[in-house]
């Protein structure tokens, strides 16, 4: 149970680093959960949309 507990809070904890590292997110100045995941749905998408861009329009 202590194993799985830790293992959930390290898949967050990768989470939160792979979201300042890439899209440069350092706080969530909301705090209602349904305002989170919609902030973090539109920063991923974001990203993924700006990789997309650069990788088809690489010269």
């Amino acid at each position: 149970m202590i194993a799985n507990i830790y293992k959930r809070r390290w898949a967050v904890e990768l989470l939160f680093r792979w979201m300042k590292g890439h899209l440069d997110i350092r706080r969530l100045p909301l705090k209602t959960p349904n305002a989170i995941h919609t902030q973090l749905a539109i920063a991923v998408l974001v990203q993924l949309l700006l990789q997309l861009k650069k990788d088809h329009f690489e010269v």
